[in-house]
Formats: structure tokens, C-alpha cells, sequence
């Protein structure tokens, strides 16, 4: 399976939905013995709304283009082992989260990265520099137009990180809930009220 996550975490119960959701989506995958692969983006101050939107946008159009058959070199069963990287490689199924790289440049060359799968524009292009257990390489049959090269590295750790900036955020916020004064009531037992609450 894959999948796009939105997170958030601007209130508790926004941080405990996000936190649940992983949490959910990694049982799942426990329960199926299949890993669940998923692009994980994050709603923050500095980020608008749309800029997350449009990040979206622009990894459902790279997925769209990775399995669109049109690929040379690059059939369904190397995308599916990309997908499926516990039955390539030593990893366990997991909630796995992935990311596009849009230069070969830009792959980090991380023991983290645990199955790659490559889109170049020709077999000429230069090669990621790094080596993870798993990798596949296409370039697809026909010009698409603004679309030169991406690469879809999936992270083993990465779920673990987000989840522990969750915790730490709902552990945050469980402080400032804590220490947030009670106020007094302000009616009391010697005020005279009605049936529909009015004090009069």
C-alpha cells in the first residue's frame, strides 16, 4: 500500500490523530505482514496550507508517472518489490514513510534508505551515489514535459522520528494544560437562577 499522510499538530487532539493514525497504519502492516508505504507531510507555521497542498500534488503526479507502464527498463513486479522491499531485502514490514529526490545530487547516502526506486530522463544520466539493498531503475518511453529525473527513497526510521516529535509535542502541550489556572465559577450557591439557567 501507498499512501499520502497530512499531519498536524497545532492543538492535542490534532497531535493525537496524527499520532494514532501512524499508529494504526503501522499495525496494519504488522497484522498483514506487508509494508505500508506512505508520504508524510507536516502542516506548520512556516508552511502554508497550499504549499503543503501543492507538495501533495506534485508526489501524486510523480507516483502517476512511476506506475504508468510507460517506463523502459521498469515493469509493475520491480515496482511492486520497491513497494514490497521485505521481500527483497532484510527489512522487516513496517509504516515506512518515502521521499522524492528531484536530482540524483540530492539522495542522501543513508543506511536508512532501504529500497530506491530511479527515473531518469535516458540511461545516460549520472546514477545515485548510493547503495541501498534495493533498487530499480526506469526512464520512461515517452517525453513527459517538466519531468527530468526523480528518485523514491524509502526510509526505514523515519516513522520512529515523527512519532517521537508527536509524542514530545502532545507531552508539551499535556504541561501547558497542567499549569493553566482553574478560574471560579461565576455563579454561586446564593445566586437564584430559572429553569433555563437565567440569574436573576
Amino acid at each position: 500500500m501507498v499512501c499520502i499522510i497530512v499531519g498536524s499538530d497545532e492543538s492535542m487532539i490534532a497531535a493525537r490523530n496524527t499520532l494514532n493514525t501512524l499508529k494504526s497504519l503501522d499495525n496494519i502492516a504488522l497484522q498483514n505482514d506487508a509494508p505500508i508505504v506512505a508520504f508524510y507531510e507536516h502542516n506548520r507555521p512556516e508552511l502554508k496550507r497550499s504549499g503543503v497542498d501543492a507538495r501533495c500534488r506534485e508526489v501524486i503526479g510523480c507516483l502517476s508517472i512511476l506506475a504508468s507502464r510507460q517506463n523502459a527498463e521498469m515493469d509493475m513486479r520491480d515496482i511492486a518489490n520497491w513497494v514490497y522491499y521485505n521481500r527483497v531485502t532484510s527489512a522487516a514490514p513496517a509504516l515506512a514513510f518515502f521521499n522524492i529526490f528531484r536530482d540524483s545530487k540530492d539522495v542522501p547516502n543513508s543506511a536508512e534508505i532501504i529500497s530506491v526506486a530511479s527515473l531518469y530522463a535516458s540511461p545516460d544520466d549520472p546514477q545515485i551515489n548510493i547503495s541501498p539493498e534495493y533498487h530499480t531503475a526506469g526512464y520512461p518511453k515517452n517525453k513527459v514535459e517538466h519531468f527530468d529525473e526523480a528518485h523514491f527513497a524509502i526510509f526505514l526510521n523515519d516513522a520512529s522520528e515523527i512519532r517521537r516529535r508527536l509524542d514530545s509535542r502532545i507531552e508539551s502541550l499535556q504541561l501547558e494544560q497542567g499549569s493553566r489556572i482553574q478560574r471560579d465559577r461565576l455563579i454561586s450557591t446564593e445566586d437564584r437562577s430559572d429553569d433555563n439557567g437565567m440569574v436573576f
